[in-house]
């Protein structure tokens, strides 16, 4: 993961509420959006907060992503972070 390919990358961190489904919607969205996933890292601080880590290669509209994935269930924060 993380594959230097020269291109510009978006970096965004999710803040979420622990959930079996998160990194699958998470994906999902991303993918319906034609957003190219080249990194991800999930981590859980502690019990009640999951972290996501995703960087994106081909993001298109940035703004539109985080607006959308701002709206998933168990999603807490989104920030453009790079």
């Amino acid at each position: 993961m993380g594959a230097d390919t020269g291109a510009r990358t978006t970096r965004l961190h999710i803040a979420a509420d622990p959930a079996p489904e998160l990194i699958e919607r998470v994906c999902r969205l991303l993918r319906h959006r034609g957003a190219a996933v080249v990194e991800l890292h999930v981590r859980a601080t502690d019990p009640a907060t999951t972290h996501l880590d995703v960087g994106l290669g081909a993001a298109g509209d940035v703004e539109n992503l985080v607006r959308q994935l701002r709206r998933l269930a168990d999603v807490r924060s989104v920030e453009v972070i790079a």
